[in-house]
């Protein structure tokens, strides 16, 4: 996202009065196009403003935002990828 600063994000929210969390991207392993350090907001929509990642990180961690809004707290999570195994006849 060329430009996008997660401080203005968290700010507008802030100031909109709308919940939301911060997620980090801490640690890859794999080729990814989200790498360490990464920020994304998740609204209580299950909007995220950033990029963390593709669909199946993204389904986590808006699993993740919902538990840690509802827990007033923070959850961590470990999404990882598998290989494709391809069927043999």
């Amino acid at each position: 996202m060329t430009g996008f600063d997660i401080f203005d994000t968290i700010e507008r929210l802030r100031r909109a009065g709308r919940p939301f969390c911060l997620a980090t991207v801490v640690r890859t392993a794999d080729v990814t196009s989200a790498k360490a350090g990464a920020k994304a907001a998740v609204t209580e929509a299950g909007e995220i403003i950033g990029h963390l990642g593709g669909g199946c990180v993204q389904r986590a961690v808006r699993s993740a935002a919902v538990m840690a809004m509802l827990m007033a707290g923070s959850v961590r999570i470990s999404a990882r990828s598998f290989p494709m195994i391809a069927a043999s006849e």
